[in-house]
């Protein structure tokens, strides 16, 4: 489940939380500064997850330039919040979103080759 209420199990779903959603639970995330107070925060959905997941990496690592990719298998409502998530993290610490979905060889329906269903192989990494 994406966030309470929002399934990312549809293919063309584009709908995400509204952004008070949004801000609540990114403030949220942004007021736990120690290890302690980030590992308690909500990972029950993966909206929450992946934001406690970008908080774990940076009190843990600080000084480290994180990047959150969007890979070309995505369902539209999982890379909108991506975007949203990346852009608020971008704008307060300068981590990057890389979205493979909007480069130019995947625009022309070209797939990445994978190891798995979604796992880059080594000609994936490359193209």
């Amino acid at each position: 489940m994406l966030y309470t209420g929002y399934s990312a199990s549809n293919d063309t779903s584009t709908t995400i939380p509204d952004d008070s959603t949004f801000a609540t639970l990114l403030a949220t995330a942004d007021a736990a500064t120690d290890l302690t107070a980030v590992k308690a925060l909500d990972d029950t959905t993966l909206i929450p997850a992946y934001i406690k997941m970008i908080r774990i990496l940076h009190v843990m690592y600080p000084k480290a330039k994180i990047i959150m990719p969007i890979g070309d298998h995505v369902r539209p409502a999982l890379r909108n919040s991506i975007l949203k998530i990346g852009a608020h993290y971008q704008a307060k610490y300068g981590y990057r979103v890389v979205d493979l979905q909007n480069l130019s060889p995947f625009k022309k329906n070209t797939v990445i080759t994978k190891t798995d269903s979604c796992h880059p192989d080594d000609n994936g990494f490359t193209q």
